[in-house]
């Protein structure tokens, strides 16, 4: 498969991640109308899945016909990390902050480079080794520094502890998908991967009696731009950039998003949004505040790591 040009692939990068970035502010905003967690994850997979199939199956139906056995069970197990990852994910939003759930769920390089040691029996040299410390370092810094931050009725830890399951389940994710996508259509491998999470979603939240209707019109508001936007285009193209030699793009992705979500905050009167999405608002400005040293620190350090470990290649 032919590698896109780097400054191609870094302008379509650039698109996904600005989609991205505002997934975490929509999942608050669907919170605030009282849509569980569980039903935001599956509801914003199925919707993509319904969209993704039909086009699917249109232009690339001989293809899923005659995905070998073990292919389709990879890409059905990378539609199950997948589901994993939606559901700690924008579960954590409800206990922790954005900025603290983002950074930590953006942690890939990290897992990635552990995963090279404890699965795959690679010795890495100085320099990745010093990055993998100056992660976790940086991560540390993140649980420490929450509980100054965080707003007072969340339990921060829980949510830290469900952004790192979500960053664990992601690393696999992309990683399956970037082995698929050798010999995987784009757009087969999507459609199959959304539709097998969409489904464990589903029936997870019949099973916990999570709602998938009957929310107000704001909700389905959200859930729908959450759906094309973040999902549909966001992750689309972050499967695509898997052409992107090596593990380079799993760093650019996780480091621009991380940078994105920094710039996120609304700005001018907030008088309009949820007080939850204001609060939000609050967190993602504490540089000035002495709390936001360790936050500011821990960011730089999982920044500094990332790079250390991507010199492996990672």
């Amino acid at each position: 498969m032919k590698t896109p040009p780097a400054g191609r692939a870094l302008a379509v990068l650039a698109v996904g991640v600005a989609v991205v970035s505002t997934a975490s502010i929509l999942i608050r905003f669907a919170q605030a109308e009282g849509v569980p967690s569980l039903s935001i994850a599956a509801t914003r997979l199925g919707l993509a899945a319904l969209v993704l199939l039909p086009f699917a199956w249109a232009r690339a139906r001989g293809e899923i016909i005659a995905l070998a056995p073990r292919d389709l069970a990879l890409t059905l197990a990378s539609g199950a990390l997948l589901a994993i990852h939606f559901w700690s994910w924008i579960t954590s939003l409800e206990y922790t902050s954005v900025a603290s759930s983002t950074v930590l769920v953006t942690t890939n390089p990290l897992w990635v480079g552990l995963a090279s040691i404890v699965l795959l029996r690679e010795k890495l040299g100085t320099a990745a080794i010093a990055g993998l410390v100056l992660s976790l370092l940086g991560m540390l810094m993140t649980f420490a520094a929450e509980p100054d931050v965080a707003m007072p009725a969340r339990n921060a830890t829980l949510g830290n502890g469900l952004a790192l399951v979500g960053a664990v389940s992601a690393s696999g994710y992309l990683l399956i998908g970037r082995a698929l996508r050798a010999r995987v259509s784009l757009i087969a491998y999507v459609a199959l991967a959304y539709a097998g999470a969409a489904l464990v979603l589903c029936v997870a939240a019949l099973f916990a009696g999570a709602p998938l209707l009957g929310h107000t019109a704001p909700a389905w508001l959200f859930l729908v731009l959450l759906a094309v936007g973040p999902q549909l285009i966001g992750h689309t193209t972050f499967n695509w950039s898997h052409r992107i030699s090596q593990f380079r793009s799993i760093r650019l992705r996780y480091q621009f998003t991380r940078l994105a979500t920094d710039v996120t905050p609304l700005e001018g009167n907030t008088k309009d949004f949820p007080e939850e999405v204001v609060g939000e608002v609050r967190v993602l400005r504490v540089d000035a505040e002495s709390s936001a040293a360790l936050v500011t620190v821990s960011r730089v350090d999982l920044q500094i790591g990332d790079r250390l470990i991507a010199r492996r290649g990672y």
